[in-house]
Order: C-alpha cells, then sequence, then structure tokens
C-alpha cells in the first residue's frame, strides 16, 4: 500500500537519525504531529488514497512540520 510506505517514510525521515535523510528532516527539526505519528489510520483518513503513482507527500512549507494543514 503506497499511502503506508509513505507514512513510514516520514516517520523514519524525522525520527530515525539512523535513516539517510535524518539530516534533511528530524535533524532540522521537522516532526510529526502526534495525531499521525500514533496512527497510520488517522494519516490516511487526512491524507486519503494517492490519486496515482505520480503524486508523493508534500509538505506546503518546507521548514513546516508534518501535520494536516501542511500537507497536501
Amino acid at each position: 500500500m503506497p499511502e503506508y510506505k509513505a507514512w513510514a517514510g516520514m516517520l523514519q525521515r524525522c525520527g530515525s537519525p539512523g535513516n539517510q535523510d535524518y539530516a534533511q528532516y528530524g535533524g532540522r527539526g521537522i516532526t510529526v504531529c502526534d495525531r499521525w505519528e500514533e496512527s497510520f489510520e488517522d494519516f490516511y483518513a487526512d491524507m486519503g488514497k494517492k490519486p496515482n503513482s505520480q503524486y508523493s507527500l508534500d509538505r506546503i512549507n518546507v521548514d513546516g512540520n508534518y501535520k494536516p494543514s501542511n500537507c497536501r
């Protein structure tokens, strides 16, 4: 499920110092809101199904956190 992969990748980038992309996300202070960090189901309810394979999880403000109001 591509939505689950996007969610898991977001958590890894922001919360796992061993992740290759951590320095650009968690290392810069980018966090994941509690609602999404604790539940894939809540992430999916907020973001919905990926329209097609060309789409990816995107933050509107690239210096902002992962949360419903900053992601599309």
